[in-house]
């Protein structure tokens, strides 16, 4: 890792877990900040959510007010911005990505409120 926001934490993460894809299904209250968490230790970070930042979002998710209205996994992206953070907010399959390949370990959070 050579991004000097991460030097001090490089050495406290796990050789594994700077190898894997982390998927996480879901960037609302919780999986909005795991998303910033991962981003910064991961290999790559795969954001799923097909829901709209709305103002009710802005207390506890990680959106600002500039957010309002744009998919929760693009304004992610936005804040995330140099990160390895992925968005996707259309029907995903993850067997079909080429961010995952065969030297990746896959890790899947589901943070979703509602499976609607």
């Amino acid at each position: 890792m050579t991004d000097n926001r991460l030097i001090r934490q490089s050495q406290l993460i796990a050789p594994a877990l700077q190898q894997a894809v982390v998927l996480i299904v879901g960037l609302g209250m919780l999986g909005s900040w795991l998303a910033a968490g991962f981003a910064r230790c991961a290999h790559q970070v795969i954001g799923i959510d097909f829901d709209y930042v709305d103002r009710e979002n802005l207390g506890t998710q990680l959106y600002s007010e500039n957010d309002i209205g744009e998919a929760k996994a693009v304004a992610l992206s936005v804040t995330l911005d140099g990160f390895p953070f992925a968005p996707v907010v259309s029907k995903f399959h993850p067997s079909y990505d080429p961010l995952i390949g065969p030297n990746h370990r896959l890790i899947v959070v589901s943070a979703v409120d509602s499976f609607a």
